[in-house]
């Protein structure tokens, strides 16, 4: 049995979540090595994104290292604090990768222009870059609403006599 030519898809299937803020499952996280062996391992992760409503919306893979630079340490720390992980003091990149698969969190996407294609990454310049699931209105620019409890009127109730 050969391939059927006609039948295979025109593009690659691919395409880059549009700039935004999704709610985000983690599918994966691991420790990896980049080609310069002097600096060490990142955490590499893949998540899995949809919509505010809970449509897919695609996968966003992502790195957080170890750094001197502010933004770098900003951005670990926000991450931590989105999944409000219960860490204080030292720890190890690679403890996350044993607690963090399937949390959920929400974060903002940019995309990098300079990159070739152009790529989906978090993006730490429009706001906190991650929030939890309990920041959601505030993450998707929502109003928040306190009292959502309808108003009852019960002189319409059925069984009453008035």
């Amino acid at each position: 049995m050969g391939i059927n030519f006609n039948e295979l898809p025109n593009d690659a299937g691919f395409k880059i979540p549009d700039e935004g803020t999704y709610k985000a499952k983690i599918k994966s996280a691991e420790m990896k090595q980049g080609k310069d062996t002097s600096k060490p391992p990142y955490l590499n992760l893949c998540f899995e994104l949809t919509t505010k409503d809970g449509d897919p919306a695609g996968k966003l893979y992502d790195i957080i290292a170890e750094s001197d630079h502010q933004i770098v340490q900003f951005k670990l720390r926000r991450f931590v604090e989105a999944l409000k992980l219960p860490i204080t003091g030292e720890f190890e990149l690679v403890d996350l990768t044993k607690v963090i698969i399937g949390k959920e969190l929400i974060l903002d996407v940019a995309h990098d222009k300079k990159a070739s294609p152009v790529r989906a990454q978090v993006d730490v310049f429009k706001g906190a870059c991650y929030y939890s699931l309990d920041d959601a209105a505030a993450a998707f620019g929502e109003e928040i609403v306190i009292n959502e409890t309808p108003e009852v009127n019960a002189t319409d109730a059925e069984d009453s006599e008035y």
